[in-house]
């Protein structure tokens, strides 16, 4: 059974992502366990992740219990909203000096400041 989750800037309480989790992979064209981000104002706005059950089943108890930092500690890409040393998830208009990095004519990685001053890898 799948379950959804929408995930809050804690700074000025936009929706950043919803999360929902396919634990049964209700929604993979392979039947896996699966993850999906929506577009709803994030970098890396939308996709289909796959994990095992039982990660995709802690995945939604930490988020039940808003334990983000350690979500974002089991996949930093898929939740760089998440400022690790503020502990707080911000949207893509809080942070600021968002910067691309390439290496030559591929993207390579984005680092942002967050609204405590805080300069991190947000995507990769």
């Amino acid at each position: 059974m799948e379950k959804s989750y929408e995930i809050f800037c804690d700074k000025c309480g936009k929706v950043i992502t919803e999360v929902t989790i396919y634990p049964n992979g209700e929604d993979s064209e392979n039947n896996r366990p699966t993850l999906k981000l929506s577009g709803l104002g994030w970098i890396c706005s939308s996709g289909s992740y796959s994990f095992t059950k039982n990660s995709l089943l802690r995945i939604a108890n930490l988020i039940e219990e808003k334990r983000f930092k350690e979500v974002a500690e089991m996949d930093y890409d898929l939740f760089g909203f998440f400022c690790c040393k503020c502990d707080k998830n911000y949207c893509l208009e809080c942070w600021t000096n968002i910067t691309q990095f390439f290496d030559g004519d591929f993207y390579d990685y984005t680092l942002a400041t967050c609204p405590a001053g805080h300069r991190q890898e947000i995507n990769d």
